[in-house]
C-alpha cells in the first residue's frame, strides 16, 4: 500500500515539471505575468503538503543541461527586478521573516 504521503510528493513533482516545461519552451506565451503568478501559486500549494524532510543531497542541485538553462534564463529575463516574497514556513504560528525571490534568478 502506498505511504500516505506519496500522492503530494507526486504531485509537486508534476507541478514543478510543469513549471520546468513552462520556462524552458519557446516563449512564456500570452500574459506572462499572470502565467507566473499562477505557478508560483501552484508551486507554493503543493510544496505545503509535502511531507517534512531533511535534504538528501548536500551536493546541491543537478546541473540543468545549458540548451534548456539559457532558453529558461532568457524566457525568465523580463522578470529581472520583479520581486516577491517567500517564506520557508509560512505557519501562521511562527514569526519568521521572509526573504525575497525572483523568478529570473531561479535558473
Amino acid at each position: 500500500m502506498p505511504h500516505p504521503s506519496d500522492a503530494s510528493i507526486a504531485k509537486f513533482a508534476d507541478v514543478a515539471r510543469g513549471y520546468c516545461s513552462w520556462c524552458e519552451g519557446d516563449s512564456l506565451g500570452p500574459d506572462p505575468e499572470t502565467q507566473a503568478a499562477g505557478w508560483l501559486a501552484r508551486l507554493y500549494a503543493a510544496a505545503l503538503t509535502l511531507p517534512y524532510r531533511d535534504a538528501e543531497n548536500s551536493d546541491g542541485l543537478p546541473d540543468l543541461p545549458k540548451p534548456q538553462a539559457d532558453r529558461a534564463k532568457a524566457n525568465l529575463s523580463s522578470f529581472l527586478g520583479r520581486y516577491y516574497r517567500e517564506y520557508f514556513d509560512a505557519a501562521p504560528h511562527l514569526l519568521t521573516n521572509c526573504v525575497w525571490a525572483t523568478l529570473a534568478m531561479t535558473c
